[in-house]
């Protein structure tokens, strides 16, 4: 048998991650996939292929392990992929993916996302939709967490003015959650630059002029949390439905109309604020993510986003809004007033917060403070 085949070392499992394979009979393959110290079972029959002149075996590897991440704490799992004794894959399957047209570019020079940039010395690493650029605008209210993944062959290092720089030496694989939110409150921190070899990515962080804000937190297309401000006027609607039913009043002699109990499905309607062309498309990977919570407080709401009208110009000369209509996840028949200072802590959700993965993909809470 013959590998014809493999993913790359590291791969997003919302991508391509084709397995093929070349026999010269047609008997059945049985196989197993070792994830995280658990070995499945599996087994296929090849199909003839005339222009190879043999049986040929193609399966993908990704709809294996796609259930695995269900579990939303799960950033990425090591397989090892077990044919014989002399035909394994070994790597890496990462939440996230990216989008066909570059995963397409990206194959055509023989390369992948991990290495190109995510991994890479030479280009911005961090997992953000923002931008690709070396140069990030981020205004300081969306100043939370930053993910990247340790390199093995290079620290990375955080610097400011004012501040302690901090240094995450060459490692093994392993993703890193760092909490910027102590820095996001020194206001008289401006910039932040992180440098990896040679390369140097730069961070401007952006104040406000508008204080009635609406902050969003998403999971990206890459797997991880980012928040954006709505700084555009919005407006909350209760949208309260209720039913009529009819009460005789027997000393009348009529029906009184009546109401239950109504129900409110809350939703706010609210412009994006002028953004640029790199900000309307971290608002399109907003609008397609499957996680994302309004922040209010100290408390983090479910919620979907959506629009009827978004457009992005081919060109853009001056900034453009968005109309965004969120809707909470929540269904209410009763409303109490809450007073943000009577509550307690909220714990993070799960998936986010500041978190070290091992290469196994197990979760271990390493908070990570300057």
């Amino acid at each position: 048998m013959e590998v014809l085949e493999t993913p790359f070392l590291y791969a997003h499992v919302e991508n391509p991650m084709p397995i093929k394979l070349k026999k010269t009979t047609a008997d059945e393959l049985i196989f197993h996939i070792e994830i995280q110290g658990k070995k499945h079972y599996f087994s296929c029959f090849p199909v003839w292929n005339a222009t190879e002149n043999a049986w040929i075996i193609t399966f993908e590897l990704a709809s294996f392990l796609k259930p695995i991440f269900d579990d939303k704490s799960i950033m990425f799992v090591g397989y090892d992929f077990t044919l014989n004794a002399e035909n394994s894959v070994v790597g890496y399957a990462v939440r996230g993916g990216i989008s066909k047209r570059e995963f397409m570019q990206l194959k055509k020079m023989d390369s992948e996302i991990f290495s190109y940039r995510l991994l890479s010395a030479e280009r911005q690493f961090l997992l953000t939709t923002r931008t690709q650029s070396s140069t990030i605008n981020i205004k300081r209210g969306e100043l939370r967490y930053i993910y990247f993944f340790r390199d093995p062959n290079n620290d990375i290092t955080f610097s400011a003015s004012g501040l302690t720089p901090q240094l995450f030496a060459a490692d093994s694989f392993n993703l890193v959650c760092f909490d910027l939110v102590q820095w996001k409150g020194a206001t008289t921190v401006n910039q932040i630059t992180i440098t990896k070899a040679t390369h140097t990515t730069t961070i401007n962080i952006i104040d406000s002029e508008v204080d009635n804000k609406i902050l969003l937190m998403f999971r990206n297309s890459l797997g991880v949390f980012e928040h954006i401000e709505l700084t555009g006027k919005g407006n909350t609607d209760p949208n309260i439905q209720t039913e009529e039913y009819g009460q005789y009043n027997e000393d009348y002699g009529d029906f009184s109309q009546l109401n239950r109990r109504g129900i409110s499905k809350e939703f706010i309607e609210a412009e994006s604020g002028y953004k640029n062309f790199d900000e309307l498309n971290f608002i399109k990977d907003l609008l397609m993510s499957d996680e994302i919570y309004l922040i209010t407080g100290n408390e983090e709401l479910p919620c979907r986003v959506s629009t009827s009208n978004f457009k992005i110009p081919l060109t853009i000369n001056t900034p453009q809004s968005v109309s965004l209509r969120i809707s909470l996840a929540d269904q209410e028949r009763n409303y109490t007033d809450i007073t943000p200072v009577q509550l307690g802590p909220v714990p993070p959700i799960i998936g986010d917060g500041d978190i070290l993965l091992t290469p196994s993909g197990s979760a271990i809470f390493a908070y990570i403070t300057v």
